[in-house]
């Protein structure tokens, strides 16, 4: 089905817990449904540039000068046109990046990592698996040939991932291989939706935080308003870079950030001789409900 009408195929995967459209354009998730809930946690949105952001250098914090309060561009802080980010892509998930080992966490928060391969852009041959999907694409790395594969099944609690990415050039690549996730939980600095690191509670940090991790062996977002949590579990720990979406915007009161959306991006550090494969997998967990809202009887706690 081609359900947003862009002249690619999108694949739909159900079952109990949840259900995805994958696009063959790229290979990403368009969409993730938490049935339980009723709720898409990827709905997120591209940062585009808007005609009213060419008034924001101009904006102020207070009133000032002699002119009329109606000639005067307000901004709820100061230094705004520091956080205007437009994106590359769109802000889909399990999307692949390729960049080299010296880029940074603050360059992927800005949507500026460098990304070296042309696969977000590149039409996948699919196939049916058992209770899932195959993807292959041939593409480039810093120009370099490679094949990309991609597999998604569903598991009774979520959907395993596999990934393998050959070399098919005569020379080595090496670098760094994320893979990006966006998950849209409306509040940002809401106390009732976090960010939860390896199953400690002691690490539930607001989504509008970000960070460059080490040995993260689980990464959950959780909304206790919708009563659900998806988890991404590595079964060998990885580096994890996270960061805020946000937009500027304007509104009666001038312009202000805004939080849309939260990303997150396991790495793995990769040295492909010619011929050679990197193999990889990992798994996305739902939980829902995250708490139990009824005892035994159906009384509500």
């Amino acid at each position: 089905m081609d359900i947003d009408k862009d002249g690619y195929q999108e694949y739909q995967l159900r079952n109990d817990v949840l259900q995805v459209f994958v696009r063959e354009n790229g290979a990403t998730i368009q969409e993730l449904d938490v049935l339980a809930s009723n709720f898409n946690a990827t709905n997120t949105l591209r940062r585009y540039s808007e005609s009213y952001h060419e008034k924001l250098p101009y904006a102020t914090t207070a009133a000032a000068g002699n002119g009329s309060i109606h000639d005067l561009v307000l901004a709820k802080e100061e230094n705004l046109q520091n956080y205007l980010f437009l994106d590359q892509n769109p802000r889909v998930s399990w999307i692949d990046h390729f960049y080299g080992a010296d880029e940074t966490q603050d360059n992927f928060y800005r949507s500026q990592a460098k990304d070296g391969s042309n696969f977000i852009n590149t039409r996948f041959h699919v196939d049916r698996i058992k209770e899932g999907i195959k993807l292959t694409a041939s593409g480039r790395i810093w120009n370099l040939p490679v094949m990309l594969t991609k597999e998604l099944t569903l598991t009774s609690g979520g959907l395993h991932f596999k990934i393998n990415i050959k070399n098919t050039a005569d020379h080595a690549i090496h670098g760094l291989y994320g893979n990006e996730f966006n998950f849209g939980l409306l509040g940002g600095n809401s106390p009732d939706r976090y960010y939860e690191l390896n199953g400690d509670a002691s690490t539930r940090c607001a989504l509008i935080t970000q960070s460059d991790e080490s040995n993260v062996s689980q990464i959950t977002v959780a909304s206790e308003w919708e009563n659900f949590g998806v988890s991404l579990n590595f079964k060998s720990p990885v580096r994890l870079w996270r960061a805020p979406v946000e937009t500027i915007s304007m509104s009666e009161a001038g312009f202000e950030r805004v939080y849309q959306a939260s990303a997150v991006l396991p790495l793995w550090s990769f040295d492909l001789k010619p011929g050679k494969s990197l193999e990889l997998m990992f798994d996305l967990e739902v939980t829902a409900p995250l708490m139990q809202t009824r005892d035994e009887n159906g009384e509500e706690l």
